[in-house]
């Protein structure tokens, strides 16, 4: 599925706190989107070395906690590069922050970025006849909102209405429509990122993002939360997470990706964490004879004595630790910890069996 197709990892010209980007190479760099000099207005384009004439394009947004205006290298050097290794044209723009604007101007800067490069294919060798986007963080959550409000001007939650597509630029007869969206652990339903259960307090990010105090502003959290428009009417998404996450509960995409499936939107939903632990154990641990302070590197020592494989050992090791674990820490030793611990023997076994 293309939708799958747009994926993969790596990461930050300047940013917060004066750090100084790493320096890339784009064939189309700091094109104003917008038709004004705003830094927050521009972006890069990045063409595969190839020769076609034209390429379908995944545009690309960095993550910042909404606090950055300036980070489109980042966004490429983090999950833009192994895309256009793949073929893609990629798209990596940057928006306004927080400071520079309240919600909804992200989402407009977006919309006008999409826009901006639909009216300008045939300049830059587009084939906009498929846009996807993506991003990781709050760039996942710009890039989820932006998928999951096509065809939307305006939408309103209570007695606030916000201007969802904006006015910004010169391209407004264009279409914003993506056509597929990769959402990388963004944050998509504002009213649980604290604990998964409430709002977070008036010195969050999404306070920032909305100006004012999250648990003050139920409608405004409803509005900029991606999770609260969904409908069968959107493009199909891949959702990815770590499940130890600590900044954007994990929570956060469990719940997305469960409303996604049940209005037929879902391409896959990826838990990032324990396959990558469980690939690190096998390939890594295992080859070079490491074993480190956790069950999988006792389970390493109790494969050279117990006629088992290791996946079978760290099954059985992580049952009995559960079971420990549920008389000692009680209910709130949590699913999660269960959901965890059984996955990591799987993906070994798969591996076993695979390699």
């Amino acid at each position: 599925m293309l939708c799958c197709a747009i994926v993969m990892m790596a990461q930050p010209q300047s940013a917060p706190g004066g750090f100084k980007m790493p320096e890339t190479n784009p064939q189309y760099k700091d094109l104003n989107y917008a038709g004004d000099s705003l830094e927050a207005h521009r972006l890069d384009i990045y063409l595969p070395a190839t020769g076609h004439e034209k390429y379908k394009v995944v545009m690309v947004i960095y993550g910042s906690a909404w606090f950055a205006n300036n980070m489109k290298a980042m966004g490429y050097l983090s999950i833009g590069k192994p895309l256009v290794d793949a073929g893609f044209a990629v798209v990596s723009i940057n928006h306004r922050s927080s400071g520079d604007a309240k919600f909804p101007a992200q989402i407009n800067d977006v919309k006008a970025a999409i826009r901006y490069i639909r009216a300008h294919a045939e300049d830059y060798h587009l084939d906009t006849s498929f846009i996807g986007i993506t991003g990781y963080s709050s760039g996942g959550h710009l890039s989820s909102l932006a998928g999951v409000t096509n065809h939307m001007k305006t939408h309103t939650v209570g007695k606030t209405t916000v201007d969802i597509e904006g006015n910004v630029g010169h391209y407004t007869d264009y279409s914003s429509e993506v056509d597929a969206v990769v959402d990388w652990f963004g944050p998509v339903d504002m009213a649980t990122m604290e604990r998964c259960e409430t709002v977070k307090d008036a010195k969050s990010p999404e306070a920032a993002l909305i100006g004012g105090a999250p648990a003050d502003m139920p409608d405004m959290i409803s509005l900029t939360s991606p999770y609260s428009y969904v409908t069968p009417n959107i493009p199909r998404f891949l959702v990815i997470h770590g499940n130890s996450d600590s900044v954007v509960p994990y929570c956060q995409s469990e719940r997305f990706a469960a409303a996604l499936k049940k209005n037929g939107r879902l391409e896959k939903f990826i838990t990032v964490a324990v396959a990558i632990i469980a690939a690190a154990v096998y390939f890594f641990l295992v080859p070079s004879h490491t074993s480190v302070s956790s069950i999988s590197g006792l389970g390493i020592v109790l494969s050279n004595f117990v006629p088992l494989q290791l996946s079978a050992i760290t099954m059985i090791l992580n049952v009995v630790l559960l079971i420990i674990g549920f008389f000692t820490c009680g209910r709130e030793f949590g699913v999660k910890t269960v959901y965890t611990s059984v996955l990591l023997p799987v993906f070994l076994g798969l591996f076993e069996k695979l390699f």
